[in-house]
């Protein structure tokens, strides 16, 4: 324990909200401040007033909490003999994790004090208050959760728009006599985001785009992945998808969300399989290296999620033609299937139908009948499955430019260039999984790789949000499964 008797001071604030830390209105962390230092005065010693924790949730872990971590280990170090907080609640909002807290600290030989709540912890009544206290500040933090959340959820079913910035295109109705009071309504800019959608789809340059709408390339590709511009209002796990005005619809939608591959950057064609070929022991994609005469698709091995236990590398030649085989095998499955019905309708109506049924369960259903847990368990089953119908529709678009309508799948493929063929297997297939086999050894292809159709389930190694992807193995389904697309039957191995 600390000799000389430094306390260390922690000052907790939940919400900021709009209010500075500096602003004469925001009296919180003054209020808390003065209460440690005069407690420190009663107890005597010396204090540290560690830096505020502002806008931090009590139920946030211990290694969430800075000020409150500091404290802890710096009691274990002895550099303090106790840490001062205001009052109870500001030491947490979490029953477990503040029961560690105490452990811990006690166990260090230090001490922790609540200013204004007055409890005696050194006795076993003023424990058992204690506890008592930290469930009854645990459950209003819950309570408050649980309220919010039902604030949120009741918001979006009436459409109103909940952040502070509006989507370009947009603004928010102010007019409280208006029957979209709070909802968003198209502004002066809603044309050029309608231009923006249709040229998307006919292919004109992201760039092109960012420069009509003031914005970045990468800005302008993120604006046309949001759904907002079809009507819908996502918040958190809640969704509805009429919210307010669409300014597209869901073909021009779908549409301009198309791939296209990226100039090369080099005078070499294009990888048939770039984006598409992964490494089995890891997940990641594998990339086209070796020589101009020799490509090799092969692993890097070092990813931002850690390094391959196992790479992968497959001559390039070898795996372009399996996979094209199989490729003009399905094209030609696609045309017989596109001359018996219209399978981009089917899927439209399958969307359509998906949603009326989402529709039809919000209007219909009232959390506060079946309860909260229950309607959200049915909204985000109806939401998945249309979710699910949408993203074959987008399928269906992609593949609807190079399904030969006459003559055979052999013939659309010879009239497509590098990038084409590279778009329509991204519309084929959801990855080609390579197993490594080792150095020199020589395995059928049959048995080390699995062409994994668009749709399939299995997950990738994809970082979001700046984070790392990991190491993500994808193991080697059966060649019977619905989900491996394979050469037709009787056709000689490679």
């Amino acid at each position: 324990m600390n000799s000389n008797g430094t306390w260390a001071g922690v000052v907790r604030v939940s919400h900021m909200g709009s209010r500075k830390a500096d602003a004469a209105d925001f009296h919180s962390e003054d209020d808390q401040t003065a209460a440690i230092r005069e407690a420190a005065d009663r107890l005597g010693g010396r204090l540290d007033l560690l830096p505020s924790e502002l806008d931090v949730s009590g139920g946030l872990p211990l290694d969430q909490r800075p000020a409150l971590r500091a404290a802890v280990e710096g009691i274990e170090d002895g550099r303090y003999c106790g840490v001062i907080v205001a009052y109870h609640s500001r030491l947490g909002r979490d029953v477990e994790g503040e029961e560690m807290v105490w452990r811990r600290v006690e166990a260090a030989g230090g001490s922790i004090h609540i200013a204004l709540d007055g409890l005696d912890t050194s006795t076993a009544d003023g424990r058992m208050v204690r506890r008592i206290k930290s469930a009854m500040n645990a459950a209003e933090r819950e309570r408050h959760a649980q309220r919010f959340e039902d604030l949120r959820r009741a918001s979006t079913e009436r459409g109103i728009w909940q952040r502070r910035q509006t989507p370009l295109g947009y603004r928010r109705d102010e007019d409280k006599a208006s029957p979209t009071w709070r909802k968003l309504v198209p502004d002066d800019r809603a044309d050029d985001l309608r231009w923006a959608f249709g040229a998307r789809a006919e292919g004109v340059n992201a760039r092109v785009i960012g420069e009509r709408l003031g914005m970045t390339p990468s800005g302008a590709r993120h604006l046309l992945k949001n759904r907002v511009y079809l009507g819908e209002l996502r918040v958190g796990q809640h969704v509805n998808v009429s919210a307010h005005a669409p300014l597209v619809d869901e073909p021009t939608w779908a549409a301009a969300q198309r791939f296209a591959a990226r100039p090369t950057r080099s005078e070499r064609p294009p990888a048939l399989l770039a984006g598409l070929v992964r490494c089995a022991s890891c997940g990641h994609v594998m990339t086209r290296s070796g020589t101009a005469k020799n490509p090799v698709y092969t692993c890097p091995r070092f990813h931002s999620g850690g390094a391959c236990p196992r790479p992968a590398a497959v001559t390039c030649r070898v795996l372009d033609e399996y996979v094209e085989r199989i490729a003009l095998a399905e094209l030609e499955r696609l045309r017989v299937t596109a001359s018996k019905g219209d399978s981009v309708q089917c899927a439209q109506d399958a969307v359509e139908a998906a949603q009326q049924e989402l529709n039809a369960y919000l209007e219909a259903i009232s959390a506060s009948v079946v309860g909260v847990e229950a309607f959200q368990a049915g909204a985000k089953q109806r939401a998945d499955a249309l979710a699910a119908a949408r993203e074959a529709l987008d399928v269906q678009r992609a593949r609807q430019p190079f399904v030969p309508v006459t003559g055979t799948g052999a013939d659309a493929w010879e009239r497509l260039n590098g990038h084409e063929r590279n778009a329509l297997l991204r519309a084929l297939l959801a990855a080609v999984v390579v197993r490594p086999v080792g150095r020199g050894k020589r395995t059928p292809l049959e048995d080390r790789v699995r062409l994994l159709a668009h749709g399939a389930a299995v997950t990738l190694a994809r970082g979001r949000g700046g984070r790392a992807a990991g190491i993500v193995p994808i193991p080697l389904p059966d060649l019977d499964s619905p989900d491996v697309l394979r050469l037709p039957a009787g056709e000689d191995r490679l």
